[in-house]
Order: structure tokens, then sequence, then C-alpha cells
């Protein structure tokens, strides 16, 4: 039988306690598969979720021009600019 990752909900509900993701721009350090990064996602107006681990390795995403999640060395150039749009060297 497979194990469910918080039916209830208590995981969001404890985080929408303390923070309002409406109309933010977020970064996610740490997203693994993105399990929670989709919960309120729709809620931000653009967010950039990465994970350094090996499990991000896999393709990035780019979902709707609003969420990137991945691992930022298997990111394209074209990603890469998605994610970071000003050159921050100046």
């Amino acid at each position: 039988m497979a194990k469910l990752q918080d039916p209830e909900g208590i995981e969001m509900k404890a985080v929408l306690k303390h923070l309002s993701f409406d109309g933010k721009d977020v970064l996610e350090i740490g997203c693994g598969d993105g399990r929670l990064t989709f919960k309120y996602a729709e809620m931000a107006r653009r967010v950039v979720a990465i994970d350094p681990s090996r499990r991000a390795s896999r393709k990035p995403r780019v979902i709707n021009q609003r969420i990137f999640i991945g691992g930022l060395s298997s990111a394209s150039e074209g990603e890469k600019r998605w994610l970071f749009p000003t050159n921050l060297s100046r």
C-alpha cells in the first residue's frame, strides 16, 4: 500500500499560518521533487524552486513561465536567463 503524504494538508496549513505567498516572487532552496512547491505556486507571482541534491539533477521544468523546479546544474542557458533576468555583475 502506498504511503500518503500529509493527506490532511497539515504542512501547508502550518506554512500559511506564518507566510503569505500572495503575489510574491518566491525562491525555494531545497525543494526536492516540488511536492510543497506546487501547493503554494498558484498564490505566488513567480516561483524558482531549486535543489542542489542529486534528486534534482533530472531535467528542470519551467511551468507556465512562472515556476521553475529542478537543479541548476542541468538547467539550459535559456532557463538560466529566465531564472536570473538581471545581470548582477554590474
